[in-house]
Parts: structure tokens; sequence; C-alpha cells
């Protein structure tokens, strides 16, 4: 991981670890932007080790709740299907949707990883969200 940002454009948040919940959602606020702008990385560097397969996986996701905490704005998604691995203390890159990482001041930034199938086991970890300003 590199944070290239001054630590006031960065949030970031421990998600903890879910051995016996595969199939339950993983829901954690990130943080709040102190600045308008827009994002430009999420990263997130799990505790343990995840091989992807297709038939039970998570996807992880970083909504932007707006002010209000209700939003729905996707900002960025990562499926960890089949090659899509997470290894142990190594930050891995969630791409950026496209056209929605615009943020304005006090927008909640939310971590969400879901099952899909049975699900799989969420490793927890460092979740990093990093912005740049703007208007």
């Amino acid at each position: 991981m590199s944070v290239t940002h001054p630590p006031d454009l960065v949030c970031m948040a421990d998600v903890p670890s879910m051995f016996d919940g595969d199939g339950a959602d993983s829901v954690v606020m990130v943080g709040r932007c102190r600045y308008p702008g827009i994002v430009n990385s999420v990263e997130f560097i799990p505790n343990w080790t995840l091989a992807g397969t297709d038939t039970n996986y998570r996807t992880i996701n970083v909504y932007n709740r707006g002010t209000a905490g209700a939003g729905t704005t996707l900002i960025a998604t990562l499926a960890l299907t089949a090659g899509v691995d997470l290894t142990k203390f190594v930050a891995k890159t969630i791409p950026i949707t496209a056209g929605n990482g615009t943020v304005a001041v006090g927008d909640v930034l939310e971590y969400v990883s879901s099952p899909s199938g049975a699900g799989a086991p969420e490793v927890g970890g460092l979740v990093v969200v990093q912005q740049s300003m703007g208007s």
C-alpha cells in the first residue's frame, strides 16, 4: 500500500474477521469525508489469505452513503471470484466504478462485504480510501 495523500484525504477502517459467518454481510463505516473531491484509490489489506472461487465467494463494495448516511452510490467493487485472491497483508486494489467517485464534505463511506452462494469467510483487514481535493 502506498499512502501518498495527506492524512485528511484518507479514510481508513479496520474490518473484523468473520470466520463463522460465511453467509452474512460484513458492514463497516470507513469514515466521513473532510473535503470535497474525487476518490482515486480504494485498497483492502487482508488479515488472512483467501482464494477466490466462482461458486461460494464474497464481493467487496465501498459505498458513498451521503451526508445523511442513506445514499447508494457504489464507489468501488471487487468480486472475489476464481483468480481474484487475497494474500495476507498484501494490498488489493478495489476498482473504482466509473463516474461514481465524487464525494462531498460530510459524505459517509461504507465498506460492505456480501456473500454469493454459500459465501466465504470475511478475512478482515484494513480498508483504505484515498481522495484528491476538488470542488
